[in-house]
């Protein structure tokens, strides 16, 4: 199972809200449906998890890598990345939080 610690929020070049970590556990794909746990509700996407959480799922875009590689597939696990999602987020709701492959896994 993929996850990584939202450590930035940025604008992408080219549009959208990119988030950026290190991926651990496993690999992370383009169009992979992601999980956000958060201890509030969200207009879209929203899944009651328990009675303080709510799960978001947001679609991989596309990737923006760091050191000048872009446009790959997939961000394999010990990887530092920069993820394109699917959505309107601002940077203080997802900065910190993780980003899960599976809800199962939350």
């Amino acid at each position: 199972m993929g996850t990584m610690l939202i450590e930035d929020v940025f604008a992408a070049p080219g549009g959208g809200t990119a988030v950026a970590g290190r991926v651990v556990g496993g690999p992370i794909r383009l169009g992979d449906t992601l999980w956000l746990r958060t201890g509030h509700g969200h207009p879209t996407g929203e899944r009651q998890h328990s009675d303080s959480d709510v799960l978001i799922a947001v679609l991989v875009v596309r990737f923006l890598r760091l050191c000048g590689r872009q446009d790959s597939p997939v961000a394999p696990a010990g990887e530092n990345t920069a993820i394109v999602l699917g959505g309107d987020y601002s940077p203080p709701e997802l900065a910190g939080l993780t980003l899960h492959s599976s809800p199962d896994g939350l």
